[in-house]
């Protein structure tokens, strides 16, 4: 019996190149975005090792939501200048899972739509692996959030491996 439902399953459930382009290429709402960053965080760093008050954790776009800001570019930064040619996929872009993070409240109202040199250093204070993780990058741009959704896919498909 048992054999009979996993290939019964097996035919539905689709193959690993097919979940893991889709899952790089989907636009993520919020409420998918962090129960999927969450299952990534807890295989990652399992929650025995860590408390975090999962109430207090934020979804954060590394690039933000708008690149042109009505607030001071000295303050803020330009976003488009920084993406240069790629400011264009910018929208394209904005809710893949690459461009995402969790980020605690108060540091998620620090980071700000600031440009990505500032918000390491949030990224830097966080209790979330995922999110410190981003201290790695250089710089993060279309290129970079392409290269951490791939990297995200690949822990996705050991978590949902049938």
């Amino acid at each position: 019996i048992v054999n009979n439902i996993r290939e019964a399953l097996t035919k539905e459930y689709p193959p690993d190149e097919f979940f893991m382009k889709n899952f790089i290429t989907f636009d993520f709402n919020v409420e998918r975005a962090k129960y999927v960053l969450g299952k990534i965080e807890y295989y990652i760093n399992p929650p025995a090792e860590k408390r975090i008050d999962w109430e207090q954790v934020h979804l954060e776009h590394i690039i933000p939501k708008k690149i042109k800001t009505q607030k001071s570019k000295k303050e803020y930064g330009d976003w488009e200048k920084y993406l240069g040619n790629d400011a264009e996929k910018h929208k394209d872009n904005l809710n893949k899972i690459g461009n995402l993070t969790l980020l605690q409240y108060k540091l998620n109202i620090n980071a700000s739509n600031h440009v990505f040199k500032e918000k390491r250093k949030n990224y830097k204070q966080s209790d979330i692996q995922i999110t410190q993780d981003l201290c790695d990058y250089r710089f993060f741009k279309i290129k970079n959030l392409n290269d951490r959704s791939k990297k995200l896919s690949q822990y996705a498909e050991k978590i949902w491996r049938f």
